[in-house]
């Protein structure tokens, strides 16, 4: 009996694989199709402009929007593309008319080149490590965090009880070196993971959405509190910056955060705790966060960047290097008032 149930699972995988596959295969067919099909479309200099004015636009909307000089075959084309956006990722020369290339559903990792199109249909294979003098118009996935499903709090926090625990840090701004994100991703979409001992002594934590944040080497006024004093034991804190590649949206990455913190308790909740228990439990629930973001055999596993450890309640200033060298960040102590105040 053992012997057939174990028969029949292996069966059922092999099945899932192959429809997965074939899956992946038609949908990397159609993404060719539309890409060959709007480089040549009348219109395409139009999307163009408007790309490049409005950002990443569902490839639906572009097939749907009557303004835009586009043959029949190509809307169709574009709408079998569901899920995925049109981009404008690298700017060349004006004069031309663009590339357009689809990128296949894969992990960045394991893609050397794309395949483009341009204006006549024609193939043109690009470097996926060197960046194209030409612009160039990618279809592909939609890698952006739904800010509508964002958790507002993952924690109820009372108001203030302690005139002790009012204060809050704030990331002021931030630079990234490194954004690990291919050229052909176009902007990068980074949230940052804050990680330390709760209240009850267990691992906590909490994530950010940085959506001002897309190119390296520039620096972003971000303005934002990140973490609250009074929702932690101790007075510090690690963080860690992730490049959203994933399928999972960031309500899905948000429970499997917090559920991979909780899994960590401090078993020295009292003041005979020593500092470096402390600092090495905040640096278990950071490792346990970054193990647990999660990855998929079908989609890119979300890049984990760098991160800045042993933040310290009191601690003013620019944090820098990070553990990699690859972020600076200006964090602040804030304190937080109430109106009446």
């Amino acid at each position: 009996m053992v012997k057939t149930n174990s028969l029949a699972t292996g069966l059922w995988l092999s099945v899932l694989l192959v429809i997965s596959s074939a899956c992946g295969l038609d949908r990397d067919r159609r993404g060719h199709q539309a890409a060959r099909e709007l480089a040549q479309s009348q219109g395409i200099k139009e999307v163009q402009a408007d790309l490049e004015a409005k950002g990443p636009t569902k490839s639906s909307d572009i097939a749907s929007d009557q303004s835009y000089d586009i043959d029949d075959d190509t809307r169709e084309s574009l709408s079998a593309t569901e899920g995925m956006v049109v981009e404008v990722v690298t700017k060349g020369n004006d004069d031309e008319s663009p590339l357009v290339a689809y990128v296949p559903q894969k992990d960045e990792d394991d893609i050397d080149e794309l395949i483009a199109f341009d204006s006549e249909g024609n193939e043109v294979k690009l470097d996926a490590k060197k960046v194209p003098e030409r612009t160039v118009i990618v279809i592909a996935d939609d890698e952006t965090l739904p800010v509508a499903e964002v958790p507002q709090s993952v924690e109820t926090i009372q108001p203030f009880a302690d005139e002790a625990l009012r204060g809050s840090h704030k990331l002021d701004d931030i630079r990234f070196a490194n954004v690990e994100e291919p050229w052909f991703k176009g902007s990068a979409e980074i949230y940052m993971v804050v990680t330390y001992i709760g209240k009850d002594g267990k691992g906590a934590t909490q994530l950010i959405e940085l959506p001002e944040v897309e190119d390296e080497d520039k620096t972003y006024r971000v303005n934002k509190v990140i973490h609250i004093w009074e929702v932690n034991r101790y007075q510090i804190l690690d963080i860690a910056f992730f490049e959203h590649d994933s399928g999972y949206n960031y309500s899905e990455i948000t429970k499997i955060a917090v559920g991979a913190a909780a899994s960590i308790t401090a078993i020295f909740v009292d003041p005979t705790g020593t500092t470096l228990a402390v600092v090495q439990a905040v640096s278990s629930v950071l490792s346990k966060v970054i193990d647990a973001i999660p990855s998929s055999a079908w989609t890119d596993d979300d890049d984990f960047i760098d991160s800045i450890n042993t933040i310290e309640k009191y601690t003013d200033g620019t944090f820098y290097p990070s553990s990699r060298g690859d972020v600076e960040a200006n964090i602040s102590l804030f304190e937080l008032k109430m109106n009446d105040e």
